[in-house]
């Protein structure tokens, strides 16, 4: 399934051992972004329990490296509307729960949801759509990978999807 808003990812699913991962960066360099209340662990792309999954990420159509992060986020914070500007795309791998909604809004003062994903697998999304989670209540735990296409515009990504050239072959 794809849409403007999300590219979904199936074959990706069980790519890697949640807990493995979890385990493997907790020495990882670290912060906390107060604001949307969550605690970030870099992932680097020779992470030795995802590692496989960025070396089938085709880096000749990236701008710059990848740069994967895992994410807890705090149960009384809430990840509020954003536009990710410093990226185009997320390939986002919810971990714990492995199913809670997305939401893309039309603006940041009504809040009006234009389209919602319940995530139930790895998934694309279009960061460059103001989206949110109301997660208030919530710890969730998710790791995600940050692309920077060459001729970055949403139909593209969908393209290198549908054709093949996003990944060079089914992750196991």
């Amino acid at each position: 399934m794809h849409n403007e808003f999300i590219i979904e990812l199936p074959q990706l699913n069980n790519a890697f051992d949640p807990d493995a991962l979890w385990n493997g960066c907790q020495s990882n360099e670290s912060h906390i972004n107060e604001s949307y209340g969550v605690k970030c662990w870099e992932v680097k792309p020779d992470q030795k329990e995802v590692a496989h999954i960025f070396s089938q990420i085709n880096q000749d159509i990236m701008e710059k490296p990848l740069i994967g992060w895992l994410m807890y986020k705090y149960q009384d914070k809430w990840l509020k509307p954003h536009i990710d500007k410093d990226r185009d795309a997320i390939l986002m791998f919810p971990i714990e729960p492995s199913n809670y909604k997305i939401s893309f809004l039309d603006n940041e003062q009504d809040l009006n949801t234009v389209y919602e994903h319940t995530y139930q697998c790895p998934t694309i999304v279009n960061s460059n759509q103001l989206h949110c989670v109301y997660d208030h209540g919530i710890e969730r735990k998710f790791f995600q990978i940050s692309l920077f296409f060459k001729d970055y515009s949403w139909d593209n990504v969908i393209n290198y999807v549908s054709n093949g050239q996003l990944l060079h072959q089914t992750v196991q």
